[in-house]
């Protein structure tokens, strides 16, 4: 179970930290997701896996392929202490190009109606909208 565990999430996180091709909030949302889903299930089944974590069938398919290269096994129990572990290192942040960094100190539930991405013309340079509930 904890080999397993560790495997597929290291995996997962390496698989979204390395596509070139998703903007940083999308990247933070699908390591959200993923870990979510690992917190909230004891068995790992890919296809519920993969539906869960990517919104559209072509990623879905290409982390499928990905994972295969590491010889994961489709089904499995999932470990707590394995998840507990691997979610100490995942990165929760969204860098910017001006020594600027977002960052989360959990996963965040639902990043689309917490972070709002923009493009301001007046100044020609893109932004992040953050919503909140309270200040500490």
């Amino acid at each position: 179970e904890y080999v397993n565990t560790s495997k597929t999430l290291k995996s997962c996180k390496r698989y979204i930290a390395k596509n070139e091709d998703l903007e940083p909030k999308k990247k933070l949302e699908l390591i959200n997701n993923s870990v979510e889903y690992f917190e909230n299930n004891d068995e790992f089944d890919l296809e519920k896996f993969s539906e869960k974590v990517f919104n559209n069938k072509e990623e879905s398919d290409k982390f499928k392929v990905y994972l295969d290269s590491y010889e994961i096994d489709n089904k499995f129990s999932i470990s707590s202490n394995a998840v507990t572990k691997i979610k100490k290192t995942i990165k929760k942040s969204i860098r910017l190009d001006d020594n600027v960094e977002i960052k989360f100190n959990d996963t965040v539930d639902d990043i689309n109606n917490l972070i709002e991405k923009g493009y301001d013309k007046e100044k020609k340079k893109k932004y992040y909208k953050i919503y909140y509930n309270d200040e500490d």
